[in-house]
């Protein structure tokens, strides 16, 4: 029989609380870090760029000829001067030239074309003309003395002589010391006397040369010239033909050396040249070019044109 007691029942395990599950750390208020980047893969290697193949070398140019030296320019013969203008009464007209006139018959048209312009010249009286003598006591040239008859110019000194010096005279008296000094070796080519001739120009001065007399006994008509390269040339083949230019006929258009070129002077130039300038027509003291002969031949050996016209 159960008593009235109550078996106690045994109290019930406690059950075990499943342990609290852990709160995740709250995040620091620090910024979380950010997950490493992933690393990019490695570039490839792009192959290496072919090597050009080197360029072909260009045939070295061909070397010029050098350039031929022009020839220094001629010089211009200075403008002439003009005739006196005629005056208002009627003259006679100066007659033509005639082709090939030299000595007294061609000086005898230049005064006939000058007086036909109103030009009646100063006469030299005729005693002092009959005494005129050239340095070596020979005869005036025959064109000299016509012309004198007609107009005494401006070549006499005060004792009545032709005013004749030698080449470095001329030049001191014409152009000073120093103009002498550079022309100084033109001397040795021109030995004679000479007779400067009034109306050249500023810086240049012609002048009858009294070497060797041609066959009709006439004397060649130089020009030195001072402008800028020293220069000589043979222009005339005498004073008769020196007149003429300008006056009866046209023979030196541009340069002192046309008469060179001219149909009917021509061979008297050359002649003259070979007689009284070595071959030469003319001399420029600009080196090897500046040596002219008159008939195109080599210049002589014993000339020089870098240090003047010297002989050897």
């Amino acid at each position: 029989m159960a008593t009235k007691q109550q078996t106690k029942k045994a109290p019930a395990p406690a059950k075990k609380k499943a342990p609290a599950k852990k709160k995740a750390p709250a995040p620091s208020k620090t910024a979380k870090k950010k997950a490493p980047a992933k690393k990019k893969a490695p570039a490839k290697k792009k192959a290496p760029a072919k090597k050009k193949a080197p360029a072909k070398k260009k045939a070295p140019a061909k070397k010029k000829a050098p350039a031929k030296k022009k020839a220094p320019a001629k010089k211009k013969a200075p403008a002439k001067k003009k005739a006196p203008a005629p005056s208002k009464t009627a003259k006679k007209k100066a007659p033509a030239p005639t082709a090939g006139l030299r000595g007294v018959a061609l000086v005898d048209q230049v005064v006939a074309a000058l007086e036909s312009q109103g030009n009646t010249g100063t006469p030299l009286g005729s005693r002092v003309l009959a005494a005129l003598r050239l340095p070596n006591g020979a005869p005036i040239p025959p064109s000299l003395a016509r012309y004198l008859a007609f107009d005494a110019l401006d070549v006499l000194d005060a004792r009545g002589a032709l005013r004749f010096q030698s080449f470095p005279a001329m030049m001191v008296a014409e152009f000073g010391d120093a103009a002498a000094t550079l022309y100084q070796d033109f001397a040795a080519l021109l030995t004679g006397q000479c007779l400067v001739l009034p109306d050249s120009g500023a810086d240049s001065r012609c002048f009858l040369y009294v070497g060797k007399p041609d066959p009709l006994g006439e004397y060649p008509v130089f020009v030195v010239d001072t402008d800028d390269v020293p220069f000589v040339c043979i222009a005339y083949p005498g004073l008769d033909v020196a007149l003429a230019d300008g006056t009866v006929a046209e023979i030196t258009r541009d340069t002192y050396t046309d008469c060179a070129q001219h149909p009917q002077y021509r061979a008297a130039l050359v002649d003259q040249a070979h007689r009284n300038f070595e071959g030469l027509l003319s001399f420029e003291l600009s080196g090897a070019d500046g040596i002219t002969t008159i008939d195109g031949a080599p210049p002589p050996a014993n000339l020089t044109a870098s240090s003047g016209a010297s002989r050897r």
